[in-house]
């Protein structure tokens, strides 16, 4: 302002515009408090997408997660259906082939092996539906347990049932746990000649004789590990040559032992592979245990390496579980940045204030000068 020139043109600009109704206002963030506000206002239908979005990014299990168990036992043996919805929308549908049960035991086996896998999930509010009136009578105390087998059974799915924080266990028709009866159905006629862990679990034996449940829980379809622990037992390769050239050239870091998968490493002992059940409580003892000192990504998947443990993505992991940790938040470095004076916008009401802009063509400035005001 302190140039001649420049305050001269100013003022001529000002003179040409005094003659018409224009308000100058300095541009702001309207574009994107609008397109808030018209999201806020007009989508309501996407909050339950938005919660559900939220709750698989933090990977949080403190949602409802529903359990739908029936047993089957016939002339081929007998079977368990597990059907388990956890808060994250994905359905966990297994069909489990067991020893041979009666009815009553088999409903029992189902019930307390499906509580036993959500719990492995790392689920802490569990509702249990079953279709067996003698099972949900005896676990409320309506029906005298008189057989020394049902009170071993009952005595398990208690023990069971109170290490999770919330449970109910309620009884359903038959007709509302269709996939479950058929699930069990399927796992009772599965022929043992033929059997093959890779596609059924299988449940090695009876709960009330070993004290815990034995079960192949690597057969879902969901764990990362699957992959090369089929292949390390079986042998199989995919059809297509990519894949099965990748598989093959991954496989070769890892090994089983006792039916456990580890990963070689060139500067350590074996690492040993981690599920999704166990991923975030072992980040959590690590990270925030009694010798935890709430470190950075990077401290932490070193710790976790040195500590023997293994599984796909561990940075990612590892970063989003630091930057939801609520001590990190609270005790991080404070940033020193100057203040900057806030500016509110106020929409009443979407769209109802515009901004234009509106740009050249702009002319050549004399001896090849950049003309600022003009732009």
């Amino acid at each position: 302002m302190h140039k001649p020139e420049l305050s001269g043109r100013l003022a001529e600009w000002a003179v040409e515009i005094s003659g018409y109704d224009i308000e100058y206002r300095p541009r702001t963030a309207i574009k994107s408090q609008i397109l808030a506000d018209f999201v806020a206002d007009f989508a309501p239908a996407m909050i339950p997408e938005v919660d559900k979005e939220l709750l698989l990014t933090s990977r949080t299990s403190l949602g409802v997660c529903t359990l739908c168990t029936d047993g089957a036992s016939n002339g081929k043996g007998s079977g368990l259906g597990i059907v388990l919805k956890p808060p994250t929308g994905d359905i966990i549908r297994q069909y489990i082939r067991s020893i041979d049960l009666t009815n009553n035991e088999a409903e029992y086996e189902a019930t307390i092996t499906g509580l036993e896998l959500a719990k492995s999930l790392g689920a802490e509010i569990i509702e249990a539906k079953c279709d067996s009136l003698l099972v949900i009578n005896q676990v409320n105390g309506i029906f005298e347990v008189k057989d020394d087998r049902m009170r071993i059974y009952l005595e398990k799915l208690q023990v069971v049932l109170h290490r999770f924080k919330k449970w109910t266990l309620k009884h359903v028709p038959r007709d509302q746990n269709n996939e479950a009866d058929a699930l069990a159905n399927l796992g009772s006629s599965v022929e043992s000649e033929g059997f093959n862990s890779g596609v059924v679990v299988q449940l090695m034996s009876s709960i009330i004789e070993t004290g815990h449940v034995e079960i192949n829980s690597t057969s879902f379809t969901w764990d990362w590990r699957n992959k090369y622990i089929d292949y390390l037992r079986t042998g199989k390769i995919p059809s297509d040559a990519k894949e099965s050239r990748a598989l093959r050239t991954k496989a070769a870091r890892f090994c089983l032992v006792d039916d456990q998968l580890y990963r070689r490493s060139f500067y350590g002992p074996l690492a040993r592979c981690l599920g999704p059940g166990e991923i975030d409580y072992t980040m959590r003892e690590i990270h925030e245990g009694t010798c935890g000192n709430h470190s950075g990504t990077d401290s932490l998947v070193r710790k976790l390496i040195r500590a023997g443990y293994y599984w796909n993505k561990m940075e990612n992991d590892a970063r989003s579980f630091v930057q939801k940790c609520n001590e990190c938040q609270k005790h991080a470095p404070s940033i020193h940045q100057p203040g900057e004076e806030l500016y509110p916008v106020l929409s009443p009401w979407p769209f109802m204030k515009w901004g234009m802009d509106i740009v050249g063509p702009l002319p050549w400035a004399p001896g090849n000068m950049t003309d600022y005001f003009s732009k």
